[in-house]
C-alpha cells in the first residue's frame, strides 16, 4: 500500500508504445519495428517528398538487411535529377515498402551511419551507396519532424494520458511544500507527452509548473515563436530568437536523452558523423506557440538561419540551426554536448533517488544498451531498495517482464504488470 501522505519521487520511462496508444484513425504513429511501413504509408500524399526521399536513400544505401528488388528499383527512380514522383509511382513505392519484412529503425539508421562515415570507396557504385547513406542519415530528423509536425500534429487522443497525469498530480501534488517530484524520461522525439504535461500541470495548479526553458534538465535561453517560411529561389526566412523570461519549474521535469523535435541546435556545416548530423554545443532554441506552449518547428527546410541577440554579444550574426534527434548510441560515439551531459546526470540522479518507477510503452530494446547500462549503474548506487515498478505495455512476453524485474532489481511482489495497453490501464484509474 502506497502512503500518499509521504513525499515521493517518481520516475516515468516513456517509450514509443505510449505515443502509439494515443493515435487516431488515419494518423498512424510508427513503432520501432513498423517504422518503415508506417512512414511509407504517408508518401501516397501528393507533395510528400521529405519522407519519400529519406526512405529511398535508406534503400539506395543498402541499409536494409532484407532485399527487395521492387523497392530497389523504385528507390532509384524517385531520387536524382530526373526523379519520378507521379502518383502511380508513389503508390507503387508505398506498396513495396509496406510489404518489406519488419526491421528495427534503430538498426537501419545505425547501419546507414556506419556506411556514411566509413572509409572512402574507389568503386563508383560503392561511392553512390555511401552518398545515399549520408543523405538518409542527414535527413532522418527532418523526416521524423515532417511526420509529427505536418501529418500528425496534435491530432492524437490525449484523453488516456490526461487521465493518468491528473491522477498522478492529484495523488502526488507538485507544490513545493509537499516535496513530491515527477521526472519523465522520454525516449520519444515527439512532443505529445511534453505538451500534455505542460497543459495538465497548468490546469490543475492554475500556474505554470513546467516550462521548456528550465524543464528539460538544462537551461534553454532562447525561444522562437515565428513561423519559418519555405525556402524559395534560394532564399529563406530569418526568424528571430528571443530570450526566455526567468521562470522555474515546480517539481516536474522531462528528460529526453535522445533529443527532441523542439530542440533547435546549431549545425556544423551539415557534416554527417557517427551519431548523425554534427551539432555544436548550443545555444539551444525551442519553438513555442503564441501563448507559450511547446510546439514543433514546422519548417520545410532541413536547416534554417535563426537570428538572435545575446546580452554579451549584441552583434551576433545568428545560427544555422536544425533539429536535435539522436539514435541510441554507445557512449564512445555519442556527441560531447553539455546539454546532453546535463540530461544524463539528471537522469542518473533521478533513478538513484526514486521511490516508484513507471515504464510506459518502453520495450527496453537491446539496441539502447547505453540507457540500460545507465539505469543499472544508477540502481546499483542506490542506498535503499525500490518500492514499486509499474509496467504498462501491450502484448509483451513473460521474458520482457522478467528482464524489467532483473534490470530494476525488484522482487516480483513489487512489480505491477499491465499488459493490455496504456489506454486500458488509464481507463481503470
Amino acid at each position: 500500500m502506497i502512503d500518499l501522505m509521504r513525499t515521493r519521487k517518481i520516475v516515468y520511462f516513456a517509450g514509443a508504445g505510449l505515443t502509439k496508444s494515443l493515435e487516431k484513425s488515419g494518423k498512424p504513429i510508427p513503432l520501432m519495428y513498423d517504422f518503415v511501413r508506417v512512414m511509407a504509408d504517408y508518401v501516397r500524399h501528393e507533395g510528400e517528398d521529405i519522407i519519400l526521399t529519406t526512405l529511398a536513400e535508406l534503400e539506395n544505401a543498402g541499409a536494409f538487411q532484407a532485399t527487395s528488388p521492387e523497392a530497389q528499383r523504385l528507390a532509384k527512380s524517385v531520387v536524382g535529377q530526373n526523379r519520378d514522383t507521379r502518383q502511380e509511382t508513389r503508390d507503387a513505392f508505398r506498396r513495396a515498402f509496406c510489404d518489406r519484412p519488419s526491421e528495427s529503425i534503430e538498426d537501419l539508421l545505425l547501419r546507414a551511419l556506419e556506411l556514411a562515415t566509413g572509409m572512402p570507396e574507389s568503386d563508383g557504385e560503392a561511392a553512390l551507396r555511401k552518398s545515399s547513406a549520408a543523405s538518409a542519415a542527414g535527413r532522418f530528423g527532418y523526416a521524423i519532424n515532417r511526420l509529427f509536425a505536418y501529418w500528425i500534429g496534435w491530432e492524437v487522443d490525449c484523453c488516456p494520458l490526461e487521465r493518468f497525469l491528473r491522477s498522478q498530480f492529484a495523488s502526488f501534488p507538485l507544490d513545493v511544500d509537499r516535496g513530491n517530484y515527477h521526472t519523465f524520461i522520454s525516449f520519444n522525439y515527439d512532443l505529445i507527452l511534453d505538451r500534455t504535461v505542460q497543459r495538465i500541470a497548468r490546469d490543475r495548479f492554475e500556474h505554470e509548473c513546467w516550462v521548456p526553458s528550465t524543464g528539460y534538465g538544462f537551461p534553454i535561453e532562447f525561444f522562437v515563436d515565428e513561423e519559418p517560411v519555405p525556402a524559395q529561389n534560394g532564399f529563406q526566412s530569418y526568424p528571430h530568437g528571443r530570450q526566455y523570461p526567468p521562470m522555474p519549474c515546480i517539481n516536474v521535469e522531462i528528460l529526453k536523452p535522445h533529443g527532441s523535435l523542439n530542440w533547435l541546435v546549431p549545425h556544423k556545416d551539415h557534416k554527417v558523423v557517427e551519431y548523425g548530423v554534427a551539432l555544436n554545443d548550443g545555444p539551444v532554441f525551442t519553438p513555442l506557440t503564441q501563448n507559450g506552449g511547446v510546439d514543433y518547428w514546422r519548417s520545410y527546410n532541413s536547416c534554417d538561419n535563426l537570428v538572435y541577440e545575446r546580452a554579451n554579444a549584441p552583434n551576433c550574426p545568428g545560427e544555422h540551426i536544425g533539429i536535435c534527434v539522436l539514435p541510441p548510441m554507445p557512449p564512445a560515439k555519442q556527441p560531447v554536448l553539455g546539454f546532453l551531459k546535463s540530461t544524463r546526470c539528471k537522469e542518473e540522479a533521478a533513478v538513484r533517488d526514486a521511490d516508484d518507477f513507471y515504464i510506459l510503452g518502453w520495450s527496453m530494446p537491446k539496441t539502447d544498451r547505453d540507457q540500460l547500462e545507465l539505469i543499472k549503474g544508477a540502481i546499483a548506487a542506490r542506498k535503499r531498495p525500490i518500492e514499486r515498478v509499474v509496467v504498462v505495455n501491450w502484448g509483451e512476453s513473460p521474458e520482457y517482464f522478467s528482464y524489467v524485474q532483473e534490470t530494476f532489481g525488484v522482487a516480483e511482489s513489487n512489480l505491477e504488470k499491465h499488459n493490455v495497453g496504456f489506454r486500458d490501464f488509464a481507463e481503470r484509474l
